[in-house]
């Protein structure tokens, strides 16, 4: 049915990884390692790297267009791999470009990434957008785990603040910042609650 063909497998592995990291939920598959902002910079990284298999896979998927055709004992399976691998890799090209085009537009990942360590607990504040159209702060308490990992647990949401403080007052997180319109001091406070690092 198919002879063997290095430019099928590089082809295949170069537009299937990407595709299937992609389409998880997260960077490397949710790998989770050092914190949030690192996988972030570490997800631009990985993006360049997406692109640039994917258009390795189409250049072989034009320019070795004999070499992968000749590889076929049937023009059924033929025309199936080069339709279904010319779609997937056009499609992720657009995809992958768009995420390129948002992350050359955006704020860099500090803005949208912060962490500050209290006594030995270290609290995640997610930034959820600029602020311009309500947007929120996604506050954690941010546990470790082993091979230098870390895992989550959510504390709560408040308003957007603009270059806010985080303090802990009697187990309640606190955000607060002077940075506002009326240069009036707003303040959130959210019970840590049942957000632990326990074994």
């Amino acid at each position: 049915m198919l002879k063997n063909n290095r430019y099928i497998i590089i082809v295949v592995l170069c537009v299937v990884i990407p595709l299937l990291e992609s389409l998880s939920p997260a960077t490397l598959w949710g790998l989770k390692f050092e914190s949030p902002l690192v996988m972030a910079n570490l997800g631009n990284i990985i993006l360049v790297l997406k692109i640039v298999s994917v258009a390795t896979a189409a250049y072989l998927l034009f320019y070795q267009q004999r070499a992968i055709a000749d590889a076929f004992n049937r023009s059924t399976f033929k025309v199936t791999f080069f339709s279904t691998f010319y779609i997937l890799a056009a499609l992720q090209l657009v995809v992958l470009f768009w995420g390129l085009v948002s992350f050359l537009i955006s704020p860099s990942n500090d803005f949208f990434h912060y962490e500050k360590t209290i006594d030995d607990q270290t609290f995640y504040v997610h930034n959820a957008d600029s602020g311009a159209l309500g947007g929120e702060l996604h506050v954690y308490l941010k546990c470790p785990l082993a091979l230098n990992r870390y895992k989550l647990e959510p504390i709560g949401s408040v308003e957007w603040l603009k270059n806010f403080d985080l303090t802990v007052v009697d187990n309640t997180v606190v955000l607060s910042s002077s940075d506002t319109p009326d240069g009036v001091e707003q303040v959130y406070k959210l019970p840590i609650g049942g957000a632990s690092c326990g074994k």
